[in-house]
């Protein structure tokens, strides 16, 4: 899979998941998370992985910069959260 598409639909979950009310209605943010969901659950087992490992690079990368940040733990957690593991 095409790394940067993969790091531009982990950063929309991301953002998604962990935006305020203020920022994106919560109804509209779970819809959406629920159609990436159901977009990568339709992966081949090969780009899972290769999806779930550039989420643990933006995760440690995103810990490099800013710490044990919230961002982290989603990034890390993706996976399960997403039905994807």
């Amino acid at each position: 899979m095409n790394e940067r598409l993969m790091r531009a639909l982990l950063d929309q979950a991301a953002f998604l998941e962990l935006s305020g009310d203020d920022v994106i209605a919560p109804d509209a943010a779970v819809r959406q998370l629920e159609e990436i969901a159901a977009a990568m659950q339709s992966l081949l087992p090969e780009e899972r992985a290769a999806l779930l490992a550039c989420s643990r690079r933006l995760a440690d990368e995103e810990r490099e910069r800013n710490g044990d940040a919230p961002r982290v733990h989603f990034l890390m957690s993706i996976g399960q959260r997403l039905g994807l593991e």
